[in-house]
């Protein structure tokens, strides 16, 4: 349905631009032009069809949210790990460099 709507869309913004271009000036090959209009088309129903699948994917999604309060899986990083005591700056400096760069 979401590929419909967007090919709905583009083909509205496709009209617009045919209309723009038919009043300039300029000249444009016709075959060009229809190939011009049926990649926005096109495009449109790309971004439906992409939109339609995160959809799905969310919905599908098992895992449960994570709540603030609950470490971020995966292995510990200078940002989790808590020195035990009070840090010079340049201690600090050295932790955090080394907790990154093992």
């Amino acid at each position: 349905m979401a590929v419909a709507i967007g090919c709905a869309l583009r083909a509205a913004v496709a009209y617009f631009l045919k209309v723009l271009i038919d009043n300039s000036p300029a000249d444009i090959d016709l075959r060009r032009l229809r190939l011009f209009h049926l990649m926005v088309i096109t495009s449109g129903g790309l971004g439906g069809f992409a939109i339609e699948t995160m959809g799905e994917l969310q919905e599908e999604d098992t895992d449960p949210p994570l709540s603030p309060e609950e470490p971020i899986p995966g292995p510990p990083s200078a940002l989790t790990c808590k020195p035990s005591k009070k840090l010079s700056p340049e201690a600090a400096f050295l932790f955090v460099r080394d907790s990154f760069f093992r």
